[in-house]
């Protein structure tokens, strides 16, 4: 059932395009308050019959679909922000690179926050 959650990511490569073409604040955006909503409507199934399991399984589906929404143009400016301050100050990341670096602080951020709420 939970892999809903990542089957929305097969999609990322059409987000991307999205995101070029019309900004990523707008993706951002519009992939929270999806996510958010879905995540909102997630006390609806309370039972164990089909009906609600497939609610269930449409509502997950639609928070990996807005988590992708979001997350895809997310990275994509770590990478331009981060590139843009490695052209303009060269070796201000040290030698292992500056898009590793800036990608474990947001997977370790993520990684508290989920931790928090537990």
């Amino acid at each position: 059932m939970f892999a809903t959650l990542v089957a929305a990511n097969i999609l990322s490569p059409w987000i991307g395009s999205l995101c070029s073409r019309h900004g990523p604040k707008l993706m951002v955006s519009f992939g929270l308050a999806l996510a958010g909503v879905a995540l909102i409507l997630l006390r609806l199934p309370h039972d164990s019959t089909t009906g609600a399991q497939a609610v269930m399984s449409l509502l997950l589906l639609t928070i990996g679909l807005g988590y992708s929404f979001s997350a895809t143009p997310l990275l994509m400016e770590i990478d331009f922000t981060v590139s843009d301050l490695e052209r303009d100050t060269p070796g201000i990341f040290g030698n292992g690179g500056a898009i590793g670096l800036a990608v474990c602080n947001l997977s370790s951020f993520i990684l508290y926050g989920l931790c928090l709420d537990l």
